[in-house]
């Protein structure tokens, strides 16, 4: 953010972009963190669930979100996104870290430095994707196409493991998710979510720079998912997020 002034400025931009160009559009932000992506999906006026783990994070985003008067559009969750009741131990990022809204799992391999962490642990409440949006008060209903961004520190399966009636029941036109931890620490699921989305018709992506703030949607190819980038997108027609971008 000092060297740049915003976080994952090419990322936000692209979905500003797309969300515009579905009006009555919603974002599932799963892994919100302090609310990049969700209050500027509000401030294009778009209703977002934005889900997080860390309770903090979670508390930020609210009071972020009242104060920027948006509070009638976002509708925060401190959960973690599991099938299993009770979910998981997360270990909460120092706040003198860059990443102020960070967290990760205690279990599994990816669980960041150990000197990027305080020692407490904390076991936020678990629930389903589905369960989520079935308690969202309609938040929902009406929606043109649902938008998924998924940052859970490879834990991103989960969402679609208890997601499975949003793509059955919704337009799902764009995921956004973070690759690298899964296909690193977690190849079997990787290799399911492969199977999950490329069965419903979606396309990997990979958003690369161009100069001068332009971006090109290069697609990826599917035998070699292990070597893709940390951050990529899947979408069934790039020609419909992509207005003025090169695919």
């Amino acid at each position: 953010v000092r060297q740049r002034g915003s976080w994952e400025a090419a990322r936000v931009r692209f979905l500003t972009m797309a969300l515009r160009a579905w009006p009555r559009s919603v974002l599932i932000d799963a892994g919100s963190n302090v609310g990049v992506y969700s209050l500027t999906a509000a401030r294009v006026g778009r209703k977002v669930l934005a889900i997080d783990a860390n309770y903090r994070s979670a508390l930020r985003l609210a009071k972020s979100a009242q104060a920027n008067g948006l509070s009638g559009l976002i509708h925060v969750y401190w959960n973690a996104l599991s099938n299993r009741p009770g979910g998981s131990e997360l270990r909460l990022r120092l706040p003198a870290g860059c990443n102020v809204g960070g967290a990760a799992p205690l279990e599994g391999a990816d669980r960041g430095r150990d000197d990027d962490f305080v020692d407490e642990a904390v076991r936020p409440r678990a629930a389903g994707l589905d369960q989520l949006i079935a308690s969202s008060g309609g938040h929902l209903a009406g929606a043109r196409g649902v938008f998924l961004k998924l940052d859970i520190e490879g834990q991103e399966w989960s969402a679609f493991a208890t997601g499975q009636k949003l793509f059955s029941n919704h337009t799902v036109p764009l995921v956004l998710m973070e690759w690298g931890g899964t296909a690193v620490h977690r190849p079997n699921l990787a290799v399911w979510m492969l199977q999950f989305l490329t069965g419903r018709g979606y396309k990997p992506y990979e958003l690369r720079p161009t100069g001068d703030q332009a971006n090109a949607l290069v697609p990826l190819p599917l035998p070699h998912w292990r070597a893709w980038p940390g951050d990529i997108l899947w979408t069934k027609n790039a020609t419909l997020l992509t207005d003025g971008w090169r695919v």
